[in-house]
């Protein structure tokens, strides 16, 4: 009986630790973040001015999606065509522009771009990066920052930070049980 309950509280300790790590709803944790896909086309700019509308629970503020590496630049392309009500799925804003300096490429986070997946000859004018939906790829095209495009936010996944002990912590029934 003994090792029953202590499972228990191991389990129930574990889920509310996932749970404190957990995205917002609505949100897909993948990895160390948080994204979401949102089906109503805007500009570039108005579309990263939408993702800012949503932080973490440390306030880092979400973002157009970045792709760092080639691992998440296939989840965003899987997620992006599942959610996708379109066959094939219609092109999706990225974080991935040259706005500032032409030819030099920074995420909406302000990180630079190492990884890429640019598709047959890209990239080219014009400045801002989508995944084009017609290719069955995960590559990325330029196109006109002012097309109306979905697109897909990305944020840090973090717990919050807190002093007192989650409720079914070893260190909570320690307390309970002195008093």
């Amino acid at each position: 009986m003994k090792s029953f309950v202590f499972l228990l509280c191991a389990a129930l300790c574990l889920a509310v630790a996932t749970a404190s790590t957990c995205c917002p709803p609505y949100w897909t944790a993948h990895g160390e973040f948080c994204y979401r896909y949102f089906g109503y086309p805007r500009r570039y700019v108005v579309a990263e001015y939408f993702c800012n509308q949503f932080s973490s629970c440390s306030g880092d503020l979400a973002h157009l999606a970045s792709a760092e590496t080639e691992k998440e630049n296939d989840f965003l392309y899987r997620f992006i065509e599942g959610l996708s009500a379109e066959l094939p799925p219609q092109s999706v804003w990225i974080g991935l522009n040259d706005i500032a300096v032409e030819g030099e490429y920074v995420w909406t986070d302000n990180t630079q771009s190492v990884f890429r997946s640019w598709a047959v000859d890209q990239p080219a004018p014009p400045d801002c990066a989508a995944m084009p939906g017609e290719f069955a790829t995960s590559t990325w095209v330029m196109m006109p920052c002012a097309e109306p495009l979905p697109y897909i936010c990305k944020m840090r996944r973090q717990a919050p930070q807190t002093n007192q002990p989650a409720m079914y912590s070893a260190q909570y029934f320690r307390q309970q049980h002195q008093h």
